[in-house]
Order: C-alpha cells, then sequence, then structure tokens
C-alpha cells in the first residue's frame, strides 16, 4: 500500500492520482503473482488470516481512493454525492483490472485498459448535454 501511496502523492489532478493508484497497484500485483503460486498449498492454512488481509487492503484502498476524491471536489470540482460510498465501489470494481485474463484477447495494454476504466469512472456514460 505504501508504494500506491507514494506514486498518488506525486501527482497532481485526479485523473493522474487515479491512473498512478492503479497502475502501481496493478505492477506490485502481478509482482505477487508468483508468491501467491508458491505458497497456495500453504494459504488454504490461512484463509481466514488471508481473507483477513485482504480484507485491510480494501478499506486502505478505499480511503486513499476517499482522499483522491475530496482532493477532487476541493480542487477539480469533481461532483461525488456520497464520496465514502463511492470510493469503496471503485476500489472494489477496479479490482478487475488486478487479473491478467481480464486483458486478454483484447489487443490492448494494461495502461490502455487504465485509461478506458478512468474514462468511464470520470466522465460517465452519458453524454453531455
Amino acid at each position: 500500500m505504501q508504494r500506491i501511496t507514494v506514486a498518488v502523492d506525486a501527482e497532481h489532478s485526479v485523473e493522474s492520482k487515479l491512473r498512478a493508484h492503479l497502475l502501481t497497484k496493478i505492477n506490485s500485483v502481478h509482482q505477487l503473482i508468483n508468491l501467491h503460486h508458491v505458497t497456495t498449498d500453504s494459504m488454504r492454512e490461512y484463509w481466514e488470516y488471508a481473507r483477513e488481509l485482504h480484507d485491510e487492503f480494501v478499506a486502505a484502498e478505499s480511503r486513499l481512493i476517499q482522499g483522491i476524491l475530496e482532493w477532487g471536489v476541493e480542487n477539480e470540482g469533481l461532483d461525488v454525492p456520497v464520496i465514502d460510498a463511492t470510493a469503496y465501489f471503485m476500489a472494489r470494481s477496479l479490482e478487475s483490472l488486478e487479473n491478467p485474463w481480464v486483458i486478454e484477447g483484447l489487443n490492448l495494454t494494461v495502461t490502455s485498459q487504465v485509461d478506458i476504466m478512468l474514462g468511464i469512472v470520470l466522465n460517465g456514460l452519458r453524454g453531455r448535454d
């Protein structure tokens, strides 16, 4: 989480902060995949503990995203009616980008996928009037 926070803090706009969050997280997750494969058997013994760690990480990530959104409301005029719930849903929905199979076959890089996802999150799906 510290690597992600450092990357987010180095940026100066909501979009670049969210982009740094996702790219850093995805790159970090891919580095840990081998560790996961090595420890899968022992993980079964510690499943409850691993679940607690995951829940703690999601909570920390939600707080980080909440801070980014609050910064965006104050500095960039974002309109986020329920910031805490939005941050939680963003953290959970953006988890899909962690899995390599999500982007397989799409001929898009991870960076392109992040940019598309952020476009949807920041601009919505409806056109502007």
